[in-house]
């Protein structure tokens, strides 16, 4: 099976948490370029990188010459807005479920394809979007994929909640805007669980109506390619229970570099790694440096 797909690099949408990785299915006929979700936390699917090839066999088989037109059909027939709707017009140019460039298709059928867009997730379609180079115009832009697949296979995640908008906006204000990996104040930062979701084992509480000591306590703002790296880090942990050095600094304020499992507190085995709270590991250092 393994010779008739491949497995390439993760990558995040921009200004959200949702996490992909490429993928390239080879049928006798034709390859699908696309994606698969790791992370799509407004359609509740969240797959543990290190399960994602025993799910292929199941999503390779619904694009194959056998069931290819059905599963295209299913996504049709899920839609319900009016044909006659701009949106309509652009759900059906995705249904080709490949890249489509914003700049030579979904563009030219509406001035604001990025609105479109939004409209088609909340009927909770999954839709991956990144900037690529177009085959067409041969520019840089940015592209949406919607993918076709059934992922009610059990890996639907009920674990991670979104959070509301004046949420969104209220933590970043307590956290003053500040990358906690470069400790200056930035703007446009993701706001990432300290606690990274690869160890949750229940639930997460509502993030609504937060107190400011709740917010401290529970996230720290990040960018794209810090959040990715953090991520990475997050994921070896898992796989090796070995928790990660910070910039080749092997440092820890509690604990040392083994990752011991707490089955009724799992946070309480992050505490002392850098990347679990980056801001209090930096204050940490300085103090058991004697510059606090």
């Amino acid at each position: 099976m393994q010779s008739n797909y491949r497995v390439g690099e993760k990558f995040k949408v921009s200004k959200t948490q949702d996490w992909y990785v490429e993928v390239d299915f080879y049928y006798e006929t034709e390859t699908w370029s696309g994606c698969l979700p790791l992370l799509a936390e407004k359609n509740g699917i969240e797959i543990p990188e290190k399960e994602l090839e025993k799910y292929i066999p199941s999503f390779y088989s619904q694009l194959d010459e056998r069931n290819k037109k059905q599963t295209v059909q299913r996504l049709i027939d899920r839609w319900k807005k009016q044909k006659e709707t701009e949106t309509h017009k652009v759900f059906m140019a995705l249904t080709k479920c490949e890249w489509i460039c914003r700049t030579c298709i979904t563009g030219k059928i509406n001035d604001q394809p990025p609105a479109r867009i939004r409209v088609i997730k909340k009927f909770g379609f999954t839709i991956a979007t990144r900037s690529i180079r177009c085959k067409k115009c041969a520019k840089k832009t940015y592209h949406d994929i919607l993918l076709p697949f059934d992922f009610n296979t059990g890996h639907k995640s009920h674990k991670r909640k979104s959070i509301p908008k004046t949420e969104q906006k209220n933590i970043r204000h307590v956290l003053k805007h500040r990358h906690a990996f470069w400790a200056k104040e930035e703007r446009d930062l993701l706001i990432d669980h300290k606690f990274p979701s690869q160890r949750w084992l229940t639930e997460e509480t509502d993030n609504v109506n937060l107190t400011n000591e709740q917010i401290k306590n529970k996230f720290q703002l990040l960018d794209n390619q810090t959040n990715m790296l953090k991520s990475r880090m997050c994921d070896s942990c898992v796989s090796t229970n070995e928790r990660p050095s910070f910039l080749g600094i092997e440092w820890f304020y509690e604990g040392d570099k083994r990752y011991i499992p707490n089955p009724e507190n799992p946070e309480e085995s992050c505490v002392g790694c850098a990347w679990y709270d980056i801001d209090r590991w930096r204050y940490e250092l300085l103090k058991f440096l004697g510059k606090k």
